[in-house]
């Protein structure tokens, strides 16, 4: 019986490779689906296709010395999974998936609410925060990506409902527009959400850590 389960699985996991954009996948046990406007994919088979995941690099070391150089936006993909939610606020794991040669990443991302990508931008950018107890996040650190390997940050989203609609003049946005660190490309994903368009920032931002992040399991 496991046996077959495990082929299943596989198969499962080689139509997702091959369908990216077309594919619904389902949680299976403790893996978790993430989705990214139309696309879904199992966290655990995000780090399962890697076989290798992001690295942490420790400050001053020969290693750091030596890392790899800055990920280019044009190697990186862009995931976004829900992280949870109480009290009008959630969170989502910005994950970042290096399809280029080995690289690092260090430092926060920029984050901004848009209409479109390419469109306009709603409210003002995310300001950059620690970690949230129980959810990850992390200090700064040098993350090193081999090829396929993931690196994450936390996003926390403030419900714009909660504000007065005449100070936050609530805007319904589509995507995320994400500079990776020390980068002046975007990459952009997926992201339903009613944003403030006016007073003070209502998302926020933890530097880069290692592997897909925190994620809800079964949960889009």
């Amino acid at each position: 019986m496991s046996s077959e389960r495990t082929r299943l699985r596989a198969r499962r996991l080689r139509a997702a490779r091959t369908h990216p954009s077309t594919s619904v996948q389902r949680a299976v046990g403790a893996s978790t689906v993430v989705r990214v406007g139309s696309t879904f994919r199992r966290s655990a088979e995000i780090c399962l296709a890697a076989l290798v995941c992001a690295a942490v690099v420790a400050p001053g070391s020969a290693a750091e010395a030596s890392a790899p150089g800055q990920c280019r936006s044009a190697n990186l993909r862009l995931f976004v999974g829900d992280a949870g939610a109480a009290a009008g606020t959630s969170w989502s794991s910005l994950i970042f998936i290096n399809t280029g040669p080995a690289c690092s990443l260090r430092g926060y991302p920029g984050v901004s609410a848009m209409t479109a990508p390419h469109g306009r931008q709603v409210g003002a950018p995310a300001v950059r925060e620690l970690g949230r107890p129980g959810l990850g996040g992390s200090r700064v650190a040098t993350i090193v990506l081999p090829r396929n390997g993931t690196a994450s940050s936390l996003l926390r989203q403030a419900t714009a409902a909660n504000f007065p609609a005449a100070s936050c003049r609530p805007r319904r946005v589509a995507v995320l527009r994400v500079f990776p660190p020390g980068e002046t490309h975007p990459v952009y994903a997926g992201y339903r959400q009613s944003e403030c368009s006016r007073g003070r920032a209502v998302i926020g931002v933890t530097p880069v850590a290692a592997g897909p992040g925190p994620l809800l399991p079964g949960a889009p």
